[in-house]
């Protein structure tokens, strides 16, 4: 297996199969708002905490209103998952003959893709900008497999248009351009076929 180091990118090529694994790309503007939101959440689980249990002993979570507990049980567990991904999160892509998957991990947890080689339309560098602004754009990043520096199309959508994936959150252009030729040189079958389009 042979490895190399791309600009914080570390790729490993095993004949069969390239690796590339990275951490995600870190936006400060997002991780102070994540950390207020997530601040923001725990304080108001000890108002709850506060107004329906402390002052009847023997009460358990179950006395806190059911509303209360559907809108920030899930809220708390989502944003804590996305600054963690902001601050720790790895993203990985596998790349073999049959198939590319693009997954996210944080803390053991992880999200992926798996994009069947037969629907790719072609692995480029991508058109759209890779810059902090992307990054400090709202929406929950963890599950987001639309940003990076390198774009795969698969496939269509309901409406025709053709679906676009991304990864590479951390790469510069010249990078991604290596990294999208060492791509073409071992499968070939991950250039365009047909017309470009997206990005």
């Amino acid at each position: 297996m042979m490895q190399m180091t791309i600009q914080n990118y570390i790729t490993e090529d095993t004949g069969a199969r390239l690796k590339f694994s990275s951490p995600y790309r870190k936006s400060w503007l997002m991780i102070s708002v994540l950390a207020m939101a997530v601040a923001g959440t725990f304080a108001m689980f000890l108002f709850l905490l506060q107004q329906f249990i402390l002052p009847e002993a023997g009460n358990s979570l179950m006395a806190i209103p059911l509303p209360a507990l559907i809108i920030f049980l899930p809220l708390g567990v989502i944003t804590v998952l996305d600054l963690l991904w902001h601050l720790r999160g790895l993203e990985i892509v596998e790349i073999t003959a049959s198939q590319i998957t693009i997954k996210h991990q944080v803390l053991g947890l992880s999200v992926s893709k798996t994009l069947p080689a037969q629907s790719i339309g072609g692995v480029f560098v991508s058109k759209l900008k890779n810059d902090w602004f992307t990054y400090s754009a709202r929406g929950m990043k963890f599950t987001n497999f639309k940003n990076g520096a390198i774009a795969i199309n698969y496939g269509k959508s309901l409406f025709g248009s053709v679906k676009t994936y991304r990864f590479g959150s951390i790469l510069a252009r010249r990078d991604a351009e290596q990294v999208v030729r060492l791509i073409h040189k071992r499968f070939p079958q991950y250039k365009y076929r047909g017309k470009k389009s997206a990005g």
